[in-house]
């Protein structure tokens, strides 16, 4: 029979807790921030400046910091040995994942805590619309054409501006055009100005491109410089653009015509059907499948009435707009287009959704 054999169990330093410090750089005007952790995670973006404090279950004679693709970093103990310290600048998202390599003071044993990962964010380049003039149009030579633009930013706007040329070619002279600009958050900018086309002297069959730039405030590398899409403005004579809008107007009015007469068909089997409800106390399955059926062709018109992006109202705003704009004296188009808008009055007068709630 052997004799006995004595074991001795190590438990290696353990962490028991983490106090992580985030303070984003300076340009993004964000606070710092305090994240206590028991996994060593926490999101931060680049450029910040990372600060770890860990706390072990066992005092300490030596630890080293361990970050991918740097070298090995002597940290200092707290008087106890159970804390160390490490601080870092996040210059890229490699710079995310660490951990300790430490020596225990009771058996000057060396061991590896596991990962703890920043998780790095990246600041967005901003985006930017213009709004107005919604996409290529034709313009008369005295038109008066508002530019309005939107820009948004993860974090903050720094800038809007907006420009115009007389071609498409990236090498044309291009020139700023006057906008001002409205704050309505840190992360929301407006800015709206006119286009003139006779003021920058433009004439007939000269075509102005016209875009907007937004910026923000990252300042660790190239700026970030965002261009909208590029809206064309076609120069025109009076004639044609009153023929152009009389085209639309007409595809407009046909457009209102078949909505409406649909309108009224589901009216007409929606009233229809109120009444047998209120005669028999309910619908009869059949009945009530058609209703659904209604309700939903309903609410597919009101669509393509109000809400959708290419909506009849929209059009119909759209074409009221450019009449405007061009400083056009058509009586008969204007009779024309308050005939559309009256029509679409009624349609909402007769009220989509109140059509599902009586029903």
């Amino acid at each position: 029979r052997m004799r006995w054999v004595h074991v001795s169990v190590y438990y290696p330093p353990r962490i028991t807790g983490f106090q992580i410090t985030t303070t984003p750089p300076e340009y993004a005007g964000l606070d710092p921030t305090v994240t206590e952790s028991l996994s060593g995670q926490v999101e931060c973006l680049v450029g910040s400046q990372v600060e770890v404090l860990a706390t072990f279950d066992q005092p300490l004679e030596g630890a080293q910091l361990v970050r991918e693709g740097g070298p090995h970093e002597e940290l200092e103990l707290s008087e106890d040995g159970t804390q160390v310290t490490a601080n870092w600048t996040v210059s890229s998202a490699g710079d995310g994942r660490y951990r300790f390599e430490v020596v225990d003071l009771a058996l000057g044993r060396r061991s590896t805590t596991r990962l703890g990962e920043v998780r790095v964010i990246e600041d967005e380049s901003p985006t930017i619309v213009v709004e107005t003039p919604p996409g290529p149009m034709l313009v008369t030579e005295g038109a008066s054409v508002p530019v309005s633009v939107t820009a948004q930013d993860d974090l903050a706007v720094a800038d809007v501006a907006a420009a115009y040329s007389f071609t498409m070619s990236p090498d044309a002279e291009s020139y700023n055009l006057a906008v001002e600009v409205e704050t309505l958050a840190d992360q929301l900018l407006t800015a709206a100005g006119l286009l003139e086309p006779a003021t920058v002297g433009a004439v007939v069959r000269d075509r102005i491109s016209v875009w907007a730039e937004a910026t923000d405030y990252y300042d660790l590398g190239p700026p970030h410089v965002t261009r909208s899409v590029v809206h064309t403005l076609s120069v025109v004579t009076e004639a044609d653009k009153l023929t152009e809008l009389n085209e639309r107007l007409d595809s407009l009015v046909i457009e209102l015509r078949r909505l409406h007469a649909l309108a009224s068909q589901s009216a007409d089997a929606l009233a229809e059907l109120r009444i047998q409800a209120q005669a028999a106390g309910q619908l009869r399955p059949t009945d009530l499948e058609l209703a659904r059926k209604l309700l939903f062709d309903v609410q597919m018109l009101a669509a393509d009435v109000y809400e959708a992006e290419a909506s009849v109202l929209t059009q119909a705003s759209q074409l009221s707009n450019e009449l405007h704009w061009n400083g056009l004296l058509a009586t008969e188009l204007a009779e024309q287009l308050e005939f559309a808008v009256s029509r679409l009055s009624q349609l909402r007068d007769w009220g989509f959704p109140e059509s599902q709630t009586s029903l």
